[in-house]
């Protein structure tokens, strides 16, 4: 999965396409004890820039051996990779590790994300966390999102990033393709 989505990003990186790449890492895939030399590997096999290359673990991952962690997480960044915290706010972490394992993403979980403009407290929680994660230097990212009027929402309240349908499905390597061809890039 690495090896794929840093070869076929490079690809469009190399044509000029201002894109970065996130892969999300399973429990085992993070405590592997090669993922340090297998990200490196595969970012000098492709030369890929290790800045665009984002690794999302959830806050269960990252919580798991807190210690450890914070480790990996180091070798990780002294390597030139982002990290982003995956699913905020629906496991089980303690806000002291937001200090300790210096994230560059935290991407708000859609359940709060699609609740927030019908529900007060899920709007507070999703304003909360942008704040937090602002407050830590960090970007934030909210999922889910599927509709213009949430979109305006989540800017007022100075979100940086969004992912969902409202900006495209999921899409095959060659339908990206195809959407960068036409000009549709959104950022």
């Amino acid at each position: 999965m690495l090896d794929t989505a840093i070869r076929e990003i490079s690809e469009l990186v190399e044509r000029g396409y201002e894109l970065s790449v996130a892969v999300n890492f399973s429990m085992k895939q993070f405590h592997d004890e090669l993922l340090l030399d297998k990200t490196y590997q595969t970012l000098r096999r492709y030369n890929f820039p290790p800045e665009l290359f984002i690794l999302e673990m959830t806050e269960s991952t990252l919580m798991e051996n807190p210690e450890k962690t914070i480790v990996i997480l180091n070798q990780l960044r002294s390597l030139g990779v982002k990290i982003a915290i995956d699913d905020f706010g629906t496991g089980y972490s303690s806000l002291k590790y937001l200090i300790e394992f210096n994230v560059d993403k935290i991407k708000i979980d859609k359940s709060f994300t699609i609740s927030m403009l019908k529900n007060l407290k899920a709007w507070n929680i999703v304003k909360t966390i942008i704040e937090l994660t602002h407050s830590i230097d960090a970007l934030t990212l909210a999922e889910g999102v599927e509709t213009e009027e949430l979109l305006r929402e989540l800017v007022k309240l100075h979100c940086d990033e969004g992912q969902g349908y409202y900006f495209s499905p999921p899409l095959s390597f060659e339908k990206l393709i195809e959407l960068l061809k036409r000009g549709v890039y959104f950022h």
